[in-house]
């Protein structure tokens, strides 16, 4: 009973010490992230900085019958690239950027004043959005999508999808970004 018992603590501490961050919720739950970095204001305030960098985008997505679902009317939210957020992007939106279900930030990492450090834009009729006088860096770009999604039986509900792109731009440098997916299966309404 000791052996098994031991053998279950030590799994639990490697399966613990494989991410810094990590679920504590199942798959179909909302999923709670622990981050290990800790905001700092220092390291985010290029987001204020005045600079010559511009990055434009638009953000749609392709429905099953071939039409196109965009981000008019919504709006692209920019944040720096810190650690802190490369933590919570990736709890949020994992490698394929593309949120698929709740975060919850455990009430130990999560600092309010992050969501101070960001700008946002406008995404237009057109889906496009700018973002200019930016200083050089890495950011992340972010919006969302509503529209009707199929699931794995075929049933069609309204839901949203969020995106995100990191975006690296330099002084006087314009960069244009796509935020989109193959992988979501949407209905054509």
């Amino acid at each position: 009973m000791y052996r098994l018992f031991s053998i279950v603590l030590i799994a639990l501490f490697l399966s613990a010490c494989e991410t810094n961050y990590g679920s504590r919720y199942g798959d179909t739950g909302p999923r709670l992230a622990v981050l290990t970095a800790k905001f700092s204001p220092t390291e985010a305030n290029y987001i204020f900085d005045s600079g010559t960098a511009t990055i434009t985008g638009r953000a749609f997505v392709q429905a099953r019958d071939g039409t196109t679902k965009t981000a008019a009317g919504s709006s692209a939210t920019l944040l720096p690239a810190t650690e802190y957020a490369i933590q919570r992007v990736d709890a949020i939106y994992g490698s394929a950027g593309v949120a698929t279900r709740k975060v919850e930030f455990s009430k130990e990492s999560d600092d309010p004043r992050y969501q101070v450090y960001t700008r946002t834009a406008a995404v237009g009729p057109d889906w496009k959005f700018t973002f200019g006088g930016l200083a050089p860096g890495d950011y992340f770009v972010t919006t969302g999508i509503n529209c009707k999604v199929l699931d794995a039986s075929g049933q069609s509900s309204r839901r949203g999808i969020a995106l995100v792109k990191r975006v690296s731009v330099a002084k006087g440098e314009t960069v244009d970004v796509v935020l989109t997916t193959s992988t979501t299966q949407l209905a054509s309404n």
